[in-house]
């Protein structure tokens, strides 16, 4: 199963928020 996360890259040259979509392979489901 694969869960697409943002990650926040700081501002790009424009000033827009730049953000970069990883991709994580969760195998197992950990409940805290």
């Amino acid at each position: 199963m694969y869960r697409t996360i943002r990650v926040y890259r700081g501002k790009d040259s424009q000033g827009h928020r730049d953000y970069d979509y990883v991709q994580v392979v969760s195998s197992r489901s950990i409940s805290v």
